[in-house]
């Protein structure tokens, strides 16, 4: 008796907006948008009703998904927030000035809107490893014919994405200050490969400056090379080796495919 025709049809009343699923003989269900007239005859009396059913699924399928961005978005954006506290505090400890705590925190700042970006544009469902890598050297070396990509096509998952925007930021930024990019001849190689053996499934990531000062036995333990590594083993469950030469420096990043990768 509440469905809207049989208001119309039984008690007269006209029905407007109203909403429900219509079943199927397939046992599916379509979501409608129902309004209801009530039929008189030639005495104002009701004789029947009709109806006009509005398929709305598309609609409710709209507003589905974006109550699961906002509550996506809620999420990320608290996870954000925990994360600049988090760096501030560690930077803070380990500045000696205002202005180089500023302008090392503005820095990362950035690199992080940066991925942010990134990951925008595909609607939060990941990000290319090469256009990651991309989009964080451009910001440390406009010139392209100083970096080198080599690898395949791999779609990482937002948090990894995420997480390795700021290390390769932290490899950009020493290079630039220390290493090959600080060099006219310097140069940037990063490579990737998946390493598949029995019960592991891991990909493998290097980074080789070629062309710049030679790098110490023993890197200074400063922030940057701490955060590298302590990205990768808590966040990625991975291992960030570096692995000083004469030609320069190198880092070598191992993680998981499960939990990391999308797709590779």
């Amino acid at each position: 008796e509440e469905q809207p025709l049989q208001r119309a049809a039984r008690a007269g009343e006209p029905t407007t907006g109203f909403e429900g699923k219509l079943g199927r003989a397939d046992g599916s269900k379509v979501d409608v948008l129902v309004s209801a007239t009530p039929l008189l005859d030639d005495g104002a009396r009701t004789r029947g009703g009709i109806a006009v059913l509005l398929d709305i699924s598309e609609r409710k399928a709209a507003e589905a998904h974006q109550q699961v961005l906002l509550y996506e978005l809620q999420h990320r954006v608290k996870n954000i927030l925990a994360t600049i506290g988090a760096l501030a505090s560690r930077m803070l400890r380990g500045s000696t000035s205002l202005p180089e705590f500023s302008e090392a925190f503005l820095g990362r700042l950035r690199a992080m809107g940066a991925t942010h970006d990134l990951l925008s544009q595909a609607n939060w469902g990941g990000a290319d490893l090469k256009h990651l890598v991309e989009s964080v050297i451009r910001g440390q070396s406009p010139t392209t014919g100083a970096v080198a990509l080599e690898g395949p096509e791999v779609l990482l998952t937002p948090n990894t994405a995420s997480t390795l925007g700021m290390v390769f930021y932290e490899l950009a930024t020493n290079a630039a200050k220390y290493g090959a990019l600080s060099e006219a001849k310097g140069r940037i190689e990063v490579g990737w490969r998946r390493l598949r053996s029995a019960g592991d499934d891991r990909l493998s990531i290097e980074w080789r400056e070629i062309g710049g000062p030679a790098a110490p036995d023993k890197l200074p333990d400063g922030f940057g090379t701490g955060f590298i590594r302590r990205s990768v083993e808590y966040e990625l469950q991975g291992t960030a080796v570096a692995e000083p030469s004469l030609t320069g420096l190198r880092w070598r990043l191992e993680f998981p495919v499960a939990g990391n990768v999308q797709r590779v």
